[in-house]
């Protein structure tokens, strides 16, 4: 059974997926993580490691002690904080995601998947049936 790390899993993505994998491939093929500690629904099938996408270190350590195969990278901050704190958010976002992809090209890991959002887009882009290549007009960070 293939392991999965999912960062960011305290957010409204990550917590939804968690429960929706920990169902489907058990909760011990399922490592939850994030900056903060979790809510009990996050302990409750499966574990949950803080985890700090900034810390190579630690985030090399977390995919090798934890014997991950597939990682989800949920960690980022929304945009009404990252655009209170940019210098944050570009750490967070940009520098926390190249962290994510180095470390999993670095152990040839099988997979890597960076869910976004509708926001990515901008508000011009249509919400239902987004084209594949609608040219993308953000206006938040």
């Amino acid at each position: 059974m293939k392991r999965i790390l999912v960062t960011g899993s305290y957010g409204q993505i990550g917590t939804e997926l968690i429960g929706a994998l920990r169902k489907k491939y058990g909760g011990e093929n399922i490592i939850a993580t994030g900056r903060k500690k979790p809510p009990a629904i996050l302990k409750k099938d499966g574990p949950y490691f803080q985890l700090d996408v900034l810390d190579t270190n630690q985030l090399h350590a977390m995919l090798v002690d934890n014997d991950i195969d597939i990682v989800i990278h949920n960690a980022s901050l929304l945009s009404g904080t990252g655009e209170k704190n940019p210098q944050l958010a570009y750490r967070t976002n940009i520098e926390g995601a190249y962290n994510v992809l180095e470390a999993v090209r670095i152990l040839n890991l099988d997979q890597v998947m960076i869910p976004s959002s509708i926001a990515a887009f901008g508000p011009s882009t249509p919400r239902n049936n987004t084209p594949n290549d609608v040219i993308m007009r953000p206006t938040t960070a």
